[in-house]
């Protein structure tokens, strides 16, 4: 199951397989180039890529979202490079967290991730985004949450809701969605100072029993975790900055049997500002497709067909509503 896709300026589009713990590298025709690293625990191999990060001259990042580390190989042969593994205030490796993506500052690497305690009756978590050296030192931090609770029987755990919701600018102001229920919007800067936070009536419509046993049969296929889900998505499905002065907040309300596979509002990085809302219009198949945002506007879909084949449709743009 592909779980990430990115490009790099010269057209490289990466794919991280979850099921198959590598990393594809395919051009903007579709046509496959390579693949790099494999599944394993040695050096420049993973058990299960969850996130591409690029960001490092000639170098591709894979993250291992649990038993966290960023890992680099070299984009063509795939030779180990290195990687990040985050280290505790009191320098002991942070075993037990989850990361959620990460954005390179020369030689800063900043990490949304959630630490993890399990305790008798709940999990502890405290959901961030921090800045580490190369040493895997937190130097600094954007966005530190109160402790969230989680009971046992919580089927809706909060740390999910920093996946791919959460962005960084070339001013080092980070854009945040920081609660599932409810469209609110953030901008801090180093230090966690708050810049602005906008905030609009919205909600995520409900979760038909149908889509939750599609939900279901997809963790079965891919030999996921079982877990009951949420009936109410959370608002947003993802949040982007567009390398420009405008962020994308991605919308919980795709509708593929009309030919809708996204909608995103446009904010103003400056303020927050609602600009307009944009639509990716296109045909979908919710059972055997995904989209992916590849950067300014561009978006790729990926199909498996009926012989397991990854099929990749690469758009171009979007549609004013």
């Amino acid at each position: 199951m592909i779980t990430d896709a990115a490009m790099d300026d010269d057209g490289a589009i990466y794919l991280a397989d979850w099921s198959l713990g590598d990393l594809k590298v395919f051009d903007t025709m579709g046509s496959y180039q390579r693949t790099l690293s494999r599944r394993g625990e040695g050096p420049g191999e993973t058990e299960n890529p969850n996130d591409v990060i690029l960001g490092r001259p000639g170098a591709v990042g894979i993250m291992q979202r649990v038993l966290p580390r960023l890992i680099w190989i070299d984009a063509v042969s795939g030779d180990p490079l290195g990687s990040l593994e985050p280290k505790r205030p009191d320098g002991q490796p942070l075993e037990l967290a989850v990361f959620f993506g990460a954005v390179v500052k020369g030689e800063r690497t900043a990490v949304g991730l959630c630490p993890v305690e399990i305790t008798s009756e709940a999990l502890v978590e405290v959901p961030q985004v921090v800045v580490f050296d190369d040493d895997g030192r937190e130097i600094d931090y954007y966005y530190k949450s109160q402790p969230e609770l989680q009971t046992n029987d919580d089927s809706c755990p909060t740390y999910r809701w920093l996946n791919r919701r959460w962005a960084l600018d070339d001013s080092d102001h980070l854009y945040l969605t920081p609660e599932r229920d409810r469209y609110l919007v953030v901008c801090y800067a180093l230090g966690g100072k708050k810049i602005w936070s906008t905030e609009r009536d919205y909600r995520a419509p409900i979760r038909d029993a149908r889509t939750l046993d599609k939900m279901q049969a997809l963790r079965k296929r891919h030999n996921m975790i079982q877990q009951e889900d949420c009936d109410r998505p959370s608002v947003f499905r993802s949040l982007h900055w567009d390398g420009n002065d405008r962020i994308w907040v991605e919308l919980n309300q795709a509708m593929p049997e009309r030919g809708v596979l996204g909608c995103y509002d446009l904010l103003a990085c400056s303020d927050g500002t609602y600009l307009k809302q944009v639509i990716l219009k296109g045909e979908f198949d919710p059972d055997r497709d995904r989209a992916f945002w590849l950067g300014g506007g561009r978006f790729l879909v990926i199909r498996i067909n009926d012989d397991g084949e990854q099929i990749l449709h690469l758009l171009e743009g979007a549609t004013d509503l």
